[in-house]
């Protein structure tokens, strides 16, 4: 069976039934998403958001390390948050030879300043689980976001058994294969970040804080459907305090 469009030939999607993520080899495939209501409770807390574009590069598919970098840097910095208190990163994983140790690459020049080898920054991306969504990929991306500070865990990414030999061990990037709790941070916040790209080079950033801390921060009383004590639904998935 083929799968969609004449994109295919530009090995944008491949005719398997699977997405991997930062893989040894590539191939991103479609997905669909749905979107849902957020409700009237407070389900995570934007604390800033950012957007740039590549400028000139190697090629269509070969996008700018420094530009995410510095996406990062500047959308972090105007809202004067803390990147050591950044647990999770969504990141956009194209699935390329390519674009993978370069998205890695931009997240490492972020973070690991601020990680270490027991303490690593945990990345993960939609499109190992639910396909490429194509225009869909970066709400799809913020849902999983809210979702993952909402409930404190950390999903699998499906697929993965190998990273991309380009992304290097001291960068302390772990792509968890299993589900885990999310690790304790100094103010207790849980904060992911969020990237999702677009094929003409331009980037996005997002930053989400989960609710029950921020209003805690910030003595603000509001509902919100925060999980306060997160609980993996399988003894089978890891612990946090593997990492």
């Amino acid at each position: 069976m083929q799968y969609g469009m004449e994109i295919v030939s530009f090995c944008l999607f491949l005719s398997s039934c699977s997405c991997l993520l930062f893989p040894l080899g590539s191939n991103p495939e479609i997905g669909r998403i749905l979107t849902w209501l957020f409700g009237i409770a407070i389900r995570a807390v934007i604390r800033n958001t950012g957007c740039n574009h590549d400028g000139h590069s190697a090629g269509l598919t070969a996008p700018s390390k420094e530009a995410q970098a510095e996406l990062m840097r500047s959308t972090y910095a105007q809202a004067q948050l803390d990147p050591s208190e950044t647990r999770f990163f969504e990141s956009h994983g194209t699935g390329t030879n390519v674009g993978d140790p370069i998205e890695a690459g931009a997240i490492s020049e972020m973070f690991t300043p601020y990680r270490s080898a027991e303490e690593p920054l945990h990345v993960g991306a939609l499109k190992s689980n639910i396909g490429h969504s194509e225009g869909n990929s970066g709400i799809a991306s913020f849902i999983k976001g809210v979702l993952c500070v909402e409930k404190g865990i950390i999903p699998a990414n499906a697929w993965f058994e190998e990273k991309n030999p380009q992304i290097l061990d001291e960068w302390h990037l772990h792509f968890p294969t299993t589900a885990m709790t999310w690790p304790r941070t100094t103010s207790g916040v849980r904060r992911i970040s969020i990237n999702s790209f677009g094929v003409s080079g331009t980037n996005a950033h997002v930053i989400l804080d989960d609710a029950l801390h921020f209003l805690k921060q910030h003595n603000y009383v509001a509902p919100h459907r925060t999980v306060e004590v997160p609980r993996l639904p399988s003894r089978k998935s890891a612990p946090a305090s593997s990492y």
